[in-house]
């Protein structure tokens, strides 16, 4: 079996963080996430730390996403996006290193294929 860590990268404000580790620990539970980032991008900051630039940092095999401008901003960055369908991306074309999933277990089937080629 193999092992992965799930690191959570939100654009959310730093004023939200308490609000927004207790939501994911109450859906996900308490160890779903080894690591919480909010990146602050709808705050005052001169500059924002991307997403892709987080997974960057933390070696990241894969980004999931809701969102296609951070899979566009993934894909810039040459590093593959799973993007979780949603009302809102349903008819938005996705860059090349993007991929559309429908579910958790969709994500899960593809972190396996993606680590299996490295």
């Amino acid at each position: 079996e193999e092992n992965h860590k799930l690191i959570v990268a939100t654009s959310r404000k730093f004023e939200y963080e308490q609000l927004t580790r207790e939501w994911l620990h109450r859906i996900y539970g308490t160890n779903a996430f080894e690591e919480i980032h909010l990146l602050n991008q709808y705050g005052e900051r001169q500059k924002p730390l991307l997403k892709s630039d987080l997974a960057k940092k933390v070696g990241a095999l894969v980004a999931i996403d809701d969102q296609v401008r951070h899979a566009m901003d993934y894909n810039q960055a040459g590093i593959s996006c799973l993007v979780l369908d949603s009302p809102w991306n349903a008819r938005e074309v996705l860059p090349d290193l993007a991929k559309r999933v429908f579910s958790w277990e969709d994500i899960l089937i593809e972190v396996v294929n993606k680590s299996r080629e490295i």
